[in-house]
């Protein structure tokens, strides 16, 4: 049995696999081949080129098919015929697409759509193409906006209330944790900013100048050093850091302070920003992470000294890393998720 995404979200995307292809055991496809835009069912952002860069059959691997077993994020598997293979660089896997014509025609057992726009279509799909199929909306962003109204089945990696007429399930986005996994703080007094497009690289650059013995750096796209493609890559940076600075206006589940709470990362953050929000419970100023609300880049930069010394640093590392493993638990989210899909709507 399939489960079709909407693949708008890269590491969202990689979750899915890991809960319904890998846990679950059903392969997960997404859609490809523009006639999912130009029929209405696709609509990240309502631009030809963007769909192109999603749906594009020019991202599929002309020589998957040749193969004899491909390496997905489920394990390893046969190539299927009926399926197009996009090879994902960032972790080592392939990725399957499937187009519109294709889809009609496969056993399809959910529809899971993570975007508004998408709840819509594809209760369109089911009602037209696969009767048998359940719509499941993952909420992975807040999206206040949202009123439910084609939904009855609810994913819920936010701390959004869902509406008691809903079926829903909390339930955290899943990454590797072998690539993930817990070392202690090497003391290198580098402090690393992973957000793309920073929009506080002025208050960045003050605090910077405010600690000369310490490299700060800020990757991702629209940042001066550029962006660190590989998944392996990253959690390598992470591993590096004594801290990792995230500031940010908007954050949906949170990836980045997931993964930096899985290493033992201490994280610089507004505690006001996250409050309300699925990473809200992690923060504990001057125990798992460093508060900066209220503070200038003066201030902020003399919190940092102080705690970036080796026995706090590891003290924070070690309570960050149990604050972790006391809220997130894979294995029980997967028993609660079999029992929500086996009473869906």
């Amino acid at each position: 049995m399939f489960v079709l995404i909407d693949n708008h979200h890269a590491q969202l995307t990689y979750s899915l696999e890991l809960l319904f292809g890998k846990r679950l055991g059903y392969k997960v496809v997404y859609p490809m081949g523009l006639e999912w835009y130009e029929k209405g069912y696709w609509n990240v952002y309502p631009h030809p080129a963007t769909a192109e860069s999603y749906l594009g059959l020019a991202r599929a691997d002309k020589t998957a098919h040749s193969k004899e077993f491909l390496m997905t994020g489920s394990g390893i598997e046969k190539p299927d015929p009926r399926l197009h293979y996009h090879w994902d660089s960032t972790k080592g896997i392939y990725e399957r697409g499937v187009a519109l014509e294709t889809f009609k025609q496969l056993p399809v057992a959910f529809l899971v759509a993570s975007m508004p726009v998408h709840a819509e279509s594809y209760g369109e799909l089911i009602q037209k193409y696969q009767p048998a199929s359940k719509l499941i909306f993952q909420m992975g962003n807040n999206f206040q906006e949202f009123h439910f109204q084609s939904v009855k089945n609810v994913l819920n990696s936010t701390q959004r209330k869902i509406p008691f007429w809903i079926r829903s399930v909390s339930y955290n986005q899943e990454f590797d944790l072998g690539v993930f996994k817990y070392e202690p703080p090497r003391n290198n007094r580098l402090i690393v900013n992973l957000t793309h497009y920073m929009s506080n690289a002025e208050y960045f650059n003050a605090v910077k100048s405010f600690l000369p013995q310490h490299r700060m750096e800020s990757y991702g796209a629209g940042n001066e050093t550029g962006s660190i493609a590989r998944t392996a890559d990253v959690a390598d940076k992470m591993k590096e850091a004594d801290f990792i600075w995230h500031l940010k206006h908007e954050d949906g589940y949170g990836h980045v302070l997931h993964n930096a709470a899985a290493l033992g990362r201490p994280v610089i953050i507004s505690k006001n920003q996250y409050r309300k929000l699925r990473f809200g419970k992690f923060i504990e100023d001057g125990v798992t992470c460093i508060d900066v609300d209220g503070l200038s880049a003066e201030g902020l930069a003399k919190k940092i000294r102080h705690f970036g010394e080796p026995e706090r640093l590891e003290r924070m590392s070690k309570a960050l890393y149990q604050r972790f493993r006391d809220l997130v638990d894979f294995d029980r989210d997967e028993r609660n998720v079999r029992r929500f899909l086996a009473g869906l709507r």
